[in-house]
C-alpha cells in the first residue's frame, strides 16, 4: 500500500482507567497525553542525573556555561549516571501502569534526555551519548526498529509552543525514498554507520504538526510515523525525554503499518 494519509490529533488529559490505545497510534494516529500522574517520577531521575553533571547549573542556561565538546563530555556523564539509576525501573514501570499496560507484556527501554543548543550557539545537540542535532524528517524504522514500535516524547524544561517534534501526517503509508540500506548490518556488526535519510525530492510539510506540550505532558506516536526535530530558536538549550515500548499483542496485528520503504535486513533490537 502507497497512499497519503490523515492522522487524527488526539489531546487526552490523563484519568485513572485511561488505557493507551494502541491500535490507533499504530495507525497512524498521534496522543498528547496531558500530565501523566507518574511521568515526573521519570523526569526527576533524568534531572537529577543532568544537574549533577552539570554541577547544578541551569540546564536552560547549559549553552551559556559549556562549549559544545565539554557538554557532549557532561551529558555522556549523566546518561551513564542514569542507566546505573536502580530506582529508573520502578519509575517506568509506573508509567506503563498508568498507560493501563500489562507489564509482562511490555518490553520498554530505558529512558533517554535530548539537550539541543539554540541556533544562534550552532544548534547542535547530544541524545543519550550520542551526537544528535535537530533531525531532519525520518522513521525511527529505518534504523531498524520494529514495526509496531511507540514512540513516546516530551519536555524536561518548558517549551515554546512550536517546539515539539513535527508529525508528517501524510506520509505514514506512503513510501519515502531513503538511505536505510544497511544502516542495521553496520550498526549491529560494528557499532557505527551514518543516519538513514531522505533521497531525491524529500517531503512536503503540507499536514505535518506538532501539538504544544507542557512538563508533565507527553506525546505519543507510531515509530513508523515520519517525524522530524524542530530548530531551538528559543535562546534556551531544549531539554526533552524520550522512550520507546513494544507490547506483544501487536507484533503482526493489522492495524500495525506496514513496511513502505525500509530497506535494511532486520530489527536494531534484536535478542
Amino acid at each position: 500500500m502507497d497512499e497519503e494519509t490523515e492522522a487524527q490529533l488526539h489531546e487526552v488529559l490523563h484519568t485513572p482507567g485511561f488505557e493507551l490505545p494502541r491500535a490507533a497510534v499504530l495507525r497512524g494516529d498521534v496522543i498528547a497525553l496531558r500530565q501523566l500522574p507518574a511521568l515526573p517520577g521519570v523526569l526527576a531521575l533524568l534531572e537529577d542525573a543532568l544537574e549533577r553533571s552539570f554541577d547544578g547549573v541551569n540546564l536552560e542556561q547549559i549553552h551559556a556555561h559549556f562549549d559544545f565538546d565539554e557538554m557532549k563530555i557532561r551529558a555522556e556523564r549523566a546518561y551513564d549516571r542514569l542507566v546505573d539509576d536502580s530506582r529508573v525501573p520502578a519509575a517506568m514501570q509506573a508509567v506503563i501502569g498508568d498507560l493501563w499496560l500489562y507489564p509482562r507484556k511490555v518490553l520498554w527501554e530505558w529512558p533517554g534526555m535530548c539537550l539541543l543548543y539554540p541556533v544562534e550557539q550552532g544548534g547542535r545537540g547530544v541524545y543519550r551519548a550520542a551526537n544528535s542535532g535537530a533531525l531532519a524528517a525520518h522513521r525511527d524504522t529505518w534504523y531498524g526498529s520494529p514495526q509496531h514500535q511507540l514512540n513516546f516524547w516530551g519536555p524536561i524544561k518548558c517549551l515554546d509552543p512550536d517546539a515539539t517534534l513535527r508529525i508528517y501526517s501524510h506520509y505514514h503509508r506512503k513510501t519515502v525514498p531513503n538511505s536505510s540500506h544497511g544502516y542495521d548490518t553496520w550498526q549491529n556488526l560494528a557499532g557505527v554507520a551514518l543516519p538513514p535519510s531522505i533521497t531525491g525530492d524529500g517531503v512536503s510539510p503540507e499536514g505535518a504538526f506538532a501539538p504544544p506540550l507542557e512538563v508533565g505532558d507527553v506525546m505519543s506516536f507510531a515509530g513508523h510515523q515520519l517525524h522530524a526535530s524542530a530548530v531551538n530558536r528559543s535562546g534556551r538549550t531544549r531539554v526533552s525525554f524520550e522512550f520507546r515500548l513494544l507490547h506483544a499483542d501487536d507484533e503482526g496485528q493489522s492495524y500495525v503499518p506496514p513496511n513502505t520503504d525500509y530497506y535494511g535486513i532486520g530489527e536494531i533490537y534484536r535478542g
